[in-house]
């Protein structure tokens, strides 16, 4: 049987089992695991799935793109920033819960709506949590949050995990005063930041290009299988 990853994140917010693999699953794999559950597939290249021989739902719900940006001189910041702090916690999430339609689950319509509602907050709720990320960055005026970032640092890289900005401060240059905020505070001289986003997420793409991000060979394709 092929080796499931637990997802122990999407399984506490969608109280069952769900996994992630990183290549094709076959129907006999899928016969032995425990239903209900909820598979996420990664996979380098395109799969083509005979959907006929599968009983469960199988999707691909999203095509990721990877961006990535050396450290630069020093960059202009439009917005006040600094590190998250633990007070900061209910501004942050009413901004994570804000409806977003650029993620996998948002595009899978048998993800249940209380799933797509939550999971955003769960996330940055982890950090505090000390289970995710490393930096947690905010952009503020007048003690307001406007948008925030989650950084993963992996050796001389840095993850954008997870950047989001309020509905009434988009294009104010929020996104761009927290990445330039990265660059200038946490990144060294050797460190590179990157980011991926889905390949019909034109504003986010159009984002990193502005930034100077250069877009990176590495694709992934997403697929959700829910069994029932």
């Amino acid at each position: 049987m092929i080796h499931l990853i637990k997802d122990t994140f999407v399984t506490n917010l969608i109280h069952f089992n769900s996994y992630i693999v990183n290549k094709m699953i076959s129907v006999k794999d899928l016969e032995k695991v425990k239903r209900p559950f909820f598979i996420t597939i990664k996979s380098k290249k395109k799969l083509f799935l005979n959907t006929n021989t599968i009983k469960d739902k199988i999707s691909l719900t999203s095509k990721l793109i990877y961006f990535e940006k050396s450290f630069k001189r020093k960059q202009l910041l439009y917005v006040k920033c600094r590190n998250a702090k633990k007070n900061d916690i209910k501004q942050i999430i009413k901004i994570a819960k804000e409806r977003h339609l650029n993620s996998r689950f948002m595009a899978d319509k048998l993800i249940p709506i209380k799933f797509k509602e939550e999971y955003r907050s769960e996330w940055v709720k982890n950090f505090f949590k000390k289970k995710r990320g490393d930096f947690l960055i905010v952009a503020e005026r007048n003690k307001k949050i406007l948008g925030f970032i989650l950084i993963l640092k992996k050796k001389n890289q840095l993850i954008i995990d997870l950047i989001v900005s309020s509905k009434k401060y988009r294009k104010k240059r929020v996104a761009t005063s927290l990445v330039n905020y990265i660059n200038n505070k946490i990144m060294k001289k050797n460190d590179r930041i990157t980011a991926g986003t889905q390949m019909d997420n034109l504003v986010a793409i159009k984002m990193y290009k502005k930034l100077g991000f250069l877009r990176k060979k590495k694709e992934t394709f997403c697929y959700h299988i829910h069994g029932r």
